[in-house]
C-alpha cells in the first residue's frame, strides 16, 4: 500500500471526502493537506465510526501559496503518490510553480479548462473574466504535461480528455459517496420541498428563471411547493437575485435563503430534507461533462433531481435524474407533483435506491485497480 497526500486549496471539500476514504478503505495511508477555511467543511463529513485520514492545516493567516511551499519539501520526501484534488482560478499558477517531484495525478472537475479551450479575448462580460480564461489557458496545459493521470466524473468528460489525444490513465469515479448514515428522511407530508444548490453566479446558472418558476406556481395557490435555495452571494448577479428572493419572502411566499457562508452542518440539514433538487445550470459552464453541485448532493443524499436535457446523465444515474426540456416545462413537472403527492414517494424511492451502489467500499476498490495499473506500479516501489 501508498503513503498518499491529497492538497485542497480551493474548495471542492466533498470530493476530498470522497478520496481520502476511498483511499483509507482499500488500506493506504493518507494525509489531507488543506486550506483552514475548507478543514472547516471537511472535517465534519467523517462520521464518528469512519476511519480519518491525517490533517494538515493551514495557519489561520497563512496564504495558500505560502502553505505550498511550506508543505513542498514534506510532501517530495515523505510520500509515493500525490493527488491535487482542485486546479482551478488563480491556484492554477501555484501548482505550475511548484512543481511536486513525486507522481501525482490531479481530478479534472472543469474538463473544459483542461481540454478544448483556446485564447480569447471576446464573448466574456467582465475584463476579471477574459484575464481568468487565459491566464487559466496558458498554465494549465504546462501543469497537465506534469501529470501521471486524471480523475473526471463523467464518462462524457473520459472521452474529451481521449480525443485530445490524452494518453495517460484516466480514472471516472464519482464526486460524491452516498452516505445514508447522514440521512433523516422524512415521512412524505403535503408539503413538497425542492432545492436549488450552486455558485449564483451569471456566468454557470440562471437562478431568475427559476425564481419565475416558482413564482407563477405559487400565483396559482399552490403554495406547498416550498423552494430552498442553498447558496449565498458573492457577486452582483448573486446580490440581485438575493434581492429577488427577499421580495419574494416580503410577499408571503415559501423561500428560505441565505446571506451568508453556510456551514456544511447546516448545508446537510437542509439538503437532507429535500424532496427534489433544481439544476437551473447553463449550458456554456456545464456542457462539456462537468458535474453540478446538484449531482453531488442527488449522490449523496438520495434525493431525485431536475437537470436540462442538454446535461449528461451516467446511464447509471438514470432513475435519480429528471430532465426538462425547457422552463415552462419545469413549472408543468413541478405543479404535477405538488398536486399529486404520491409521485414524490415513487420518486425518492427510485432516487434512494439508484445510489445504493456508490458506497465507499465499492468505489474504493475501483480506485486501487486504478492505482493498481502498471503505469503506476512501476513509477515507484511504494506498493
Amino acid at each position: 500500500m501508498k503513503d498518499i497526500a491529497v492538497i485542497e486549496i480551493y474548495s471542492h471539500h466533498v470530493f476530498v471526502h470522497t478520496l481520502a476514504a476511498s483511499l483509507l478503505a482499500s488500506g493506504h495511508k493518507v494525509t489531507v493537506y488543506v486550506s483552514l477555511r475548507i478543514f472547516k467543511d471537511l472535517e465534519p463529513m467523517f462520521l464518528v465510526n469512519e476511519a480519518k485520514p491525517k490533517f494538515c492545516v493551514s495557519g489561520a493567516t497563512e496564504s495558500d501559496f505560502s502553505f505550498l511551499k511550506r508543505i513542498k519539501p514534506e510532501i517530495d520526501r515523505e510520500y509515493d503518490l500525490l493527488f491535487i484534488n482542485s486546479i482551478q482560478g488563480y491556484r492554477i499558477g501555484y501548482f505550475y510553480l511548484f512543481k511536486f517531484n513525486l507522481p501525482t495525478i490531479a481530478a479534472a472537475g472543469r474538463i473544459s479548462e483542461f481540454f478544448g479551450s483556446s485564447y480569447k479575448i471576446r464573448g466574456f462580460k467582465t475584463i476579471r473574466q477574459v484575464l481568468h480564461h487565459n491566464y487559466t489557458k496558458f498554465f494549465l496545459p504546462k501543469v497537465l504535461k506534469r501529470l501521471e493521470g486524471l480523475i473526471v466524473h463523467t464518462e462524457k468528460a473520459r472521452s474529451l480528455a481521449i480525443s485530445r489525444s490524452y494518453s495517460n490513465p484516466i480514472h471516472c469515479m464519482p464526486f460524491s459517496l452516498h452516505v445514508p448514515n447522514a440521512i433523516v428522511r422524512q415521512a412524505a407530508a403535503k408539503k413538497v420541498n425542492f432545492l436549488i444548490t450552486g455558485s449564483i453566479t451569471a456566468r454557470s446558472r440562471d437562478y431568475f428563471a427559476v425564481l419565475n418558476v416558482f413564482e407563477r406556481i405559487w400565483e396559482d395557490g399552490l403554495v406547498n411547493a416550498e423552494l430552498t435555495v442553498l447558496s449565498s452571494p458573492r457577486t452582483d448577479y448573486g446580490f440581485e437575485v438575493y434581492a429577488e428572493m427577499q421580495r419574494l419572502a416580503a410577499i408571503g411566499y415559501p423561500i428560505t435563503y441565505f446571506s451568508g457562508w453556510i456551514p456544511e452542518e447546516d448545508f446537510v440539514a437542509h439538503s437532507s430534507k429535500a424532496d427534489f433538487l433544481i439544476a437551473p445550470i447553463l449550458k456554456e459552464y456545464y456542457g462539456a461533462g462537468e458535474i453540478t453541485s446538484v449531482e453531488v448532493e442527488s449522490v449523496r443524499m438520495g434525493i431525485p433531481a431536475f437537470y436540462p436535457d442538454w446535461y449528461y446523465i451516467d446511464p447509471t444515474r438514470q432513475e435519480s435524474c429528471i430532465s426538462y426540456a425547457s422552463y415552462a416545462h419545469l413549472q408543468e413537472m413541478v405543479k404535477g407533483l405538488v398536486l399529486d403527492n404520491s409521485q414524490v414517494t415513487q420518486a425518492r424511492e427510485r432516487a434512494l435506491k439508484n445510489v445504493e451502489t456508490l458506497t465507499v467500499d465499492q468505489v474504493s476498490a475501483k480506485l486501487n485497480i486504478f492505482l493498481k495499473q502498471d503505469h503506476f506500479t512501476n513509477l515507484n516501489s511504494g506498493d
